[in-house]
């Protein structure tokens, strides 16, 4: 429920801070008091259009802050969590507006949107006015409508959820054909590509191991001419093992004259030859092993060849295995085209299928909705001083499928016997349809998740038992949610849990200003409601009927 209303600076109204409470409050007043300007106010709080005009004369900013209690589950919270508010409970909603005509809007302080603002308000108050009527006249919102009052929200979802499978299905079958459209036109060159890379057979990191041998190759003659030189300095006519072999023969000829002191030359000098054989034939094998498989020409051939293929399909070396795999899995495509087709189709037609029954059972719910609302709503409608009029909920078929169903609900009304029926904007007259979307409000307000709903002036033109009729159905709606009622009708001032009294007067700056005095006691509300019987002289005949009617309320 709504629990405060402060508003700063807003036309008329310099300061006021009101405290809410349950049930149906009315508020009355002199035409002209002001009582429009505080509808305005709420709804500047709740993300309406914000203009100049509403700031009050010589002020640099007006503001109204708007305190809601709610219960936990309320809808409003779940399109806070899509925000990233973290909060349960209460919410106070502030908007302040410039003398520039631009406003700011908070919730808990915090800095929205005026459209998050606006969506917000939507689920938290409903105004109702003479000449409010447009969200229950668009036919837009009249399924939704529907769906609240028959309790077919979860049967809504199924039918969604069921739409978007359907449309997924129909998005795989229509991208499916044009792939195929596609790898058909070019079948000639995507067989040709593959095998071309078939022949290649590009390896991932090859260009890479070609570069590094490539490196290695450009210096094989300065190797091989180093390696040939070591040799020959070991094993050539004049080497180093030759002359170590002919110090050794030179030893082994006086070895036994000296053997203690010539055997340990000998045997170093025998294990260094040896020694320096080893290395000379290891040395001379590198020579013969070095480059002995490859070349720089075929490296530089393999290298060429991967480029070209790169810069063919403009792609890097190591990405033409990828591309090969991809061209192979293009042309399977065109060869199993007619199975994979086959099976995306079947599961179309099941979406299809699973779609239109799901449909069907909540069109079947919606007839019977629009039975029970059309009944509810036709039995408030003589009260109403509407005997002659039909209410209908017409559910009709559409031409095609939609994310909310097979079905275009429309309200229906014939105001007289014998006259046309029609959709409620253009055949009810002002006051009728007033009055029929009252009867629309008392029924549709049992499903409505808005916790709040005002009602500005809906008795306008009316009285006697029709505005007795009024009253009583604003009563039974306050019951279980919070009801405000701007009116001038003592009949429906009478019903009333609260009263206040809405006036204006000029104060010690001698500008205008709106002030609204809640009613405490019983006798101050019997003058309130004999002053709007009789007018400004009250009367005991006046304050008669006014007792009269606060006992029959």
């Amino acid at each position: 429920m709504l629990t405060h209303l402060t508003i700063q600076n807003i036309v008329l109204i310099k300061s006021l801070s009101l405290t809410m409470d349950r049930g149906m409050t009315a508020l009355t007043g002199e035409t002209g008091a002001g009582k429009s300007i505080l509808l305005d106010s709420l709804g500047l709080a709740l993300g309406e259009r914000a203009e100049s005009g509403l700031l009050r004369e010589g002020a640099e900013q007006g503001s109204v802050t708007a305190s809601f209690d709610l219960p936990d589950r309320h809808s409003v919270f779940s399109l806070l969590q899509e925000q990233d508010f973290d909060t349960q409970g209460e919410l106070i909603i502030r908007r302040t507006i410039g003398g520039d005509g631009r406003s700011k809007a908070f919730l808990n302080d915090r800095p929205v949107s005026v459209a998050l603002l606006k969506s917000i308000g939507e689920k938290l108050v409903d105004i109702h006015g003479q000449f409010q009527t447009h969200g229950l006249i668009d036919s837009k919102t009249h399924g939704a409508l529907l769906d609240n009052f028959g309790a077919l929200q979860g049967d809504l979802e199924n039918v969604q959820q069921a739409w978007s499978v359907w449309r997924a299905a129909q998005k795989a079958v229509t991208e499916h054909q044009e792939k195929l459209a596609r790898a058909k036109a070019d079948a000639e060159y995507l067989t040709a590509c593959v095998e071309e890379l078939d022949k290649l057979a590009p390896e991932k990191g090859e260009e890479d191991i070609l570069l590094d041998k490539r490196q290695k190759l450009l210096h094989f003659e300065a190797v091989m001419e180093g390696l040939n030189e070591a040799h020959q300095c070991l094993e050539g006519d004049k080497a180093t093992n030759e002359n170590l072999y002919r110090a050794i023969r030179a030893l082994e000829k006086i070895a036994d004259k000296a053997e203690e002191q010539i055997d340990p030359f000998i045997s170093r000098m025998d294990a260094a030859l040896s020694a320096l054989r080893d290395v000379a034939g290891d040395i001379e094998m590198t020579a013969h092993n070095f480059g002995e498989d490859e070349n720089i020409e075929y490296v530089d051939d393999r290298l060429h060849d991967l480029r070209a293929a790169a810069r063919k399909h403009n792609v890097l070396c190591d990405d033409l295995p990828d591309l090969l795999f991809s061209m192979r899995d293009q042309l399977a495509a065109i060869h199993n085209d007619n199975k994979a087709m086959t099976r995306l189709r079947v599961e179309l037609d099941k979406a299809e299928d699973s779609y239109t029954h799901i449909a069907k059972e909540l069109s079947e719910k919606r007839h019977k909705a629009a039975k029970g609302l059309s009944d509810l709503v036709m039995a408030e409608l003589p009260e109403l001083k509407l005997a002659n009029a039909k209410f209908r909920v017409a559910v009709e078929k559409l031409a095609a499928a939609t994310r909310d169903g097979m079905d275009d609900v429309k309200f229906l009304i014939r105001t007289n016997a014998g006259s046309p029926e029609g959709e409620l904007g253009k055949v009810a007259s002002g006051g009728e349809l007033s009055r029929i979307m009252l009867a629309l409000k008392v029924v549709l307000s049992k499903s409505s998740p808005v916790p709040v709903m005002v009602f500005d002036e809906v008795d306008s033109g009316i009285g006697g038992s029709t505005a007795d009729a009024v009253g009583a159905r604003l009563a039974r709606m306050a019951q279980d949610r919070q009801v405000l009622v701007v009116t001038h009708s003592p009949q429906v001032a009478a019903k009333a849990d609260h009263h206040w009294i809405i006036s204006k007067a000029d104060d010690d700056d001698g500008m205008t200003q709106t002030s609204v005095h809640p009613i405490k006691e019983e006798a101050d509300r019997i003058d309130e409601i004999a002053r709007m019987v009789s007018g400004a002289l009250l009367t005991e005949e006046a304050r008669a009927a006014a007792r009269v009617l606060r006992n029959a309320a």
